[in-house]
């Protein structure tokens, strides 16, 4: 397959985890927990992973000007700053309510709207580069995903929907990233050097994610045993990403 077909496939996969919500369905807040915790660490990992082995090993080799590639990466950094205080700032305004439904609900269908076509863009870009920097970050969305998606499906239960609703609403979402993976390549017809320019804002994405979301998250657990597993957790992502690199 060429890259088109494997962006496409990709971004079709990563789409169906949104169907995640099918796991979480059988288990309590407690045993949703138990997974996501771990699932988390383990994103956390793969994220650093896929920007510090694949993404700007992959810019530095290609790119004769190191410091355009740095300034790329504090773009994808900032960029991801103002996106998120953009939803922020929408989750504190209400929306028009509708019956049954609390406001959460939209804002989340909204923003994770956006998230998954900014996903799509980035899988797209990283097939542009080689078809192993493709997969790679295809992994480290996937993973990233899946505790995020699950999460989702949980706040769209509170926010009023039915189980069956929140898994379509879910899921017709996460396909947006198909539009994402074609929004990089019709970038990459206009402009050759896309995939130079979209790489170090992905791995700069990736970094602020990574550092800003889930690295909090993760400290706010003390217990050492579940501290331990976080760590191990953390680590096997990171030596995932670092398996395929030297598997290259």
């Amino acid at each position: 397959m060429n890259e088109y077909a494997w962006a496409f496939l990709s971004a079709g996969v990563v789409s169906l985890i949104s169907l995640g919500g099918l796991i979480a369905m059988p288990l309590g807040d407690k045993g949703l927990r138990r997974i996501t915790f771990i699932l988390v660490s383990l994103a956390t990992g793969a994220l650093y992973g896929d920007a510090l082995f694949h993404l700007l090993p992959a810019v530095f080799r290609h790119d004769s000007l190191p410091l355009r590639g740095s300034l790329w990466v504090t773009a994808g950094i900032l960029v991801s700053f103002l996106f998120e205080k953009v939803l922020r700032w929408k989750d504190h305004h209400s929306l028009e309510e509708t019956p049954g439904i609390k406001p959460v609900g939209k804002i989340i269908l909204f923003s994770d709207g956006l998230h998954n076509v900014v996903d799509g863009i980035l899988i797209g870009a990283s097939y542009l580069a080689n078809r192993d920097v493709g997969i790679a970050t295809t992994l480290a969305v996937a993973l990233h995903e899946l505790p995020h998606e699950m999460g989702d499906f949980g706040v769209l239960i509170d926010a009023g929907y039915s189980k069956s609703r929140a898994l379509l609403f879910n899921f017709l979402c996460a396909c947006l990233s198909l539009i994402g993976v074609a929004v990089a390549f019709g970038f990459h017809s206009a402009m050759d050097n896309f995939p130079w320019i979209a790489l170090p804002f992905t791995a700069g994405s990736f970094l602020y994610i990574a550092g800003s979301n889930l690295t909090p998250e993760l400290q706010k657990e003390y217990l050492p045993v579940r501290s331990l597993i976080q760590c191990e957790a953390m680590i096997a992502g990171i030596a995932l990403m670092a398996w395929l690199a030297f598997s290259e």
